[in-house]
């Protein structure tokens, strides 16, 4: 199976368990209560109800593996 990271969604009112830390492509959480006293939960944690805020944090983690992509692969030669 493929591997790609998540970001697991989690809504204090469905009495789920969490899916992270058993499932290791989950990078963040984003959910509607403050997950922070839980010390178990050592991940970045998203307000479900701000968009932006998640969106954001798409970005800026597609923009940093972008920027480790270039750099590691071989540039084409513009100079011709």
């Amino acid at each position: 199976a493929a591997k790609f990271a998540k970001i697991e969604l989690h809504r204090e009112s469905l009495a789920k368990p969490y899916l992270h830390p058993d499932d290791p492509n989950i990078i963040a959480i984003a959910t509607d209560h403050d997950i922070e006293h839980e010390s178990e939960l050592s991940i970045e944690t998203l307000d479900i109800n701000q968009p932006q805020q998640i969106a954001d944090f798409i970005e800026q983690k597609l923009l940093v593996k972008a920027l480790l992509l270039y750099k590691t692969e071989q540039k084409p030669n513009l100079a011709k």
